[in-house]
């Protein structure tokens, strides 16, 4: 036999589930370039706190287009999704180093590093409640 038939819809679907994760990654992009002196201050620390939520949100959003790319789930997609997501947060902390008024911190690499696994655990939660069948007990005796 061939290779298994993949449909339009499956193709769609698989393209689809990285547009949530291109748009994080564009949200991010366009908000590092705004310059220090313009940034409200919210609260203290809100810089990491933000870094952490909107990593999380990459993370969470990352690992489920993986999923939809190349079923099932596996460490290597884990893997693969924490050194993508990881290396952009670098990436990006270089470019704030260019941005006036915003500087390249250790600490919010690390709140992004954070932010990207809770999300990713987040999601791994969420698949597994939704989508990983309870185990059923049957009636027969235990062994023990």
């Amino acid at each position: 036999m061939g290779a298994p038939h993949v449909t339009r819809r499956v193709l769609r679907r698989r393209g689809m589930a990285w547009v949530l994760p291109a748009l994080v990654m564009t949200a991010i992009a366009l908000s590092s370039q705004i310059p220090g002196r313009e940034l409200p201050a919210l609260f203290s620390h809100a810089d990491t706190w933000l870094h952490g939520l909107m990593y999380g949100t990459l993370g969470f959003s990352f690992i489920r287009a993986m999923r939809y790319w190349r079923p099932p789930l596996t460490v290597r997609h884990l893997g693969v999704s924490l050194l993508v997501t990881i290396a952009f947060g670098a990436i990006d902390e270089c470019h704030q180093y260019f941005v006036p008024g915003r500087s390249m911190e250790g600490y919010d690499l690390l709140a992004d590093g954070v932010g990207i696994v809770l999300g990713m655990v987040l999601y791994l939660c969420y698949f597994r409640t939704r989508y990983v069948a309870p185990k059923t007990f049957s009636s027969a005796p235990s062994p023990l």
